[in-house]
């Protein structure tokens, strides 16, 4: 009696699972690139005037839907400190079309070391009856993130690398200084070398800088004009034309000309 009832029970949900699947339309996973979006690498700059760091994005549509896009900034312990989005409305990004937009902030205001930037794009013209293989229950949501850091996104900065030694055209081995700029696009770096007894032994003016992250170098073969200096400490002094100046010491050396 027990297994009878068992067996009952066994075949009464199997029915009710058959029936259910018989008449269910299956849902499938949908990705972005399926209805033809794509989003591009952020385009990162600085203000110096404002102070503010932009993420730029680009969205691409390949056929004809309504979006909603949102924009997400978490700090280091993965807490949200700001919002961007277009106040609950959607916009219409034609087929073969693209859509631009500068999510900008003044990070000095968050203080972390790194951030996530999350980009949220929610898609409403989706019509899955035509689209039975795809078939989606709810409006598609795609996610995207990217990492930011404090140091690309709190301002201009110029930093000394380690020195190394460069090989010039001629064959020479020469010092070379090396410096991290940051958010400094469009300056210009100088140099000024002196020695122990605080005279300036050369200067250098260097070119504009074109991108906002990026490694500046200087090579300084102890020449000037017709005077070799010897292997020894020098202070190097290193102003950007937007007003940030470093220095520091290094031990030069002369390899190649003092043979």
């Amino acid at each position: 009696m027990k297994r009878n009832r068992i067996t009952l029970a066994f075949l009464t949900c199997f029915l009710v699972f058959l029936f259910v699947g018989m008449y269910a339309q299956p849902v499938y996973a949908i990705k972005a690139n399926d209805l033809g979006i794509s989003v591009s690498k952020p385009t990162r700059s600085y203000d110096n005037k404002t102070g503010e760091f932009g993420m730029k994005i680009t969205l691409k549509n390949q056929d004809e839907y309504l979006f909603y896009a949102s924009a997400y900034l978490y700090n280091a312990d993965g807490k949200c400190v700001a919002t961007w989005d277009n106040k609950g409305e959607y916009y219409v990004v034609h087929e073969g079309e693209e859509c631009c937009k500068n999510f900008v902030l003044n990070y000095t205001k968050y203080p972390s070391k790194s951030y996530t930037f999350v980009y949220k794009v929610k898609v409403k013209g989706y019509d899955y009856y035509f689209n039975p293989k795809t078939h989606y229950q709810e409006d598609p949501v795609f996610t995207w993130k990217w990492t930011v850091t404090s140091e690309e996104a709190c301002g201009p900065s110029i930093k000394f690398k380690k020195a190394t030694l460069c090989t010039l055209d001629d064959g020479s081995v020469v010092p070379r200084i090396n410096i991290n700029c940051r958010n400094i696009k469009g300056q210009s770096l100088k140099m000024y070398i002196y020695d122990d007894t605080g005279d300036l032994v050369w200067e250098y003016q260097g070119k504009k800088r074109g991108s906002n992250n990026e490694t500046a170098w200087f090579s300084w073969s102890g020449k000037t004009d017709s005077q070799q200096y010897p292997d020894g400490t020098y202070t190097v002094k290193v102003v950007s034309s937007g007003g940030l100046s470093i220095k520091k010491n290094f031990y030069l050396d002369f390899p190649y000309n003092n043979k």
